[in-house]
């Protein structure tokens, strides 16, 4: 009862006596099991890493089934989980596609201090060709509100597109995401222009600090819907847009 988590999708075993649960947690689309109805005491994170999606491909028995997995450094493809808690790749239908482009190996989470003290989380992603030398900085504002920068290969606000060309690139999950609880989920109701701006100021500095190599003159802000609306709000506020070289909307609200 005291879960705070929203559950995604719901598969049934094959024998119909335990569950597999999808849900976010923490920006990244996790597997659980349920081996007992009637009790939280028997829930265990099979998979953690990454997005993962459709169990129901081919659940086979309890502790084995097919599935999709994806993350910020690889595209979708299809994973056998096995009883002894391995997963293994199925397909790499895009292994010659990438060999042909350059992408970011990595992508790590931070947490900083955010609005009301809260801890709030984002992700940050080098460029590919490394840290060796000061970068230009991508700041990515995601849309929704309630939404996620989650560890997936997105294919229309795809960080490796940035990182690719260069880029250093900062994602904060700001309050009003999903994945990190009912509650700071709903803390962004009343409060569209406030915590979320707040957020996305304290980690800007935040970032700065931790990851040096990246020119702080050289930063640019992007959003899509209320992430276009955000960047609007930045607009007006020269405090924070006089951080930015360039601000992107991408159809975002600007009359509400």
């Amino acid at each position: 009862d005291d879960w705070d988590q929203s559950i995604q999708a719901v598969t049934w075993s094959l024998d119909g006596q335990s569950l597999f649960l999808e849900l976010g947690e923490e920006a990244r689309n996790v597997i659980y099991h349920l081996f007992d109805l009637f009790t939280n005491e028997s829930l265990t994170r099979l998979v953690s890493t990454g997005t993962s999606h459709e169990i129901n491909i081919h659940p086979i028995n309890s502790q084995m089934f097919v599935f999709t997995h994806q993350s910020f450094v690889e595209p979708v493809n299809i994973y056998l989980y096995s009883s002894d808690g391995s997963m293994r790749s199925l397909t790499d239908h895009n292994k010659a596609l990438l060999a042909k482009v350059k992408i970011s190996p990595t992508a790590e989470t931070f947490s900083f201090s955010g609005a009301r003290g809260d801890k709030v989380w984002g992700w940050h992603m080098p460029p590919s060709s490394g840290t060796g030398k000061r970068a230009p900085l991508a700041f990515l504002i995601h849309g929704g509100p309630q939404s996620s920068w989650y560890d997936a290969w997105s294919y229309r606000w795809n960080l490796q597109t940035y990182s690719s060309q260069g880029y250093a690139v900062i994602a904060i999950n700001f309050h009003g995401s999903d994945s990190y609880g009912q509650n700071f989920t709903d803390s962004i109701i009343g409060e569209y222009g406030s915590l979320p701006f707040e957020d996305l100021q304290l980690g800007l500095i935040y970032a700065l600090n931790k990851f040096p190599y990246i020119d702080p003159n050289r930063a640019v802000a992007l959003g899509a819907s209320y992430g276009g609306y955000m960047v609007y709000w930045i607009a007006g506020h020269p405090e924070m847009s006089r951080r930015f070289k360039t601000l992107i909307a991408h159809n975002g609200v600007f009359d509400t």
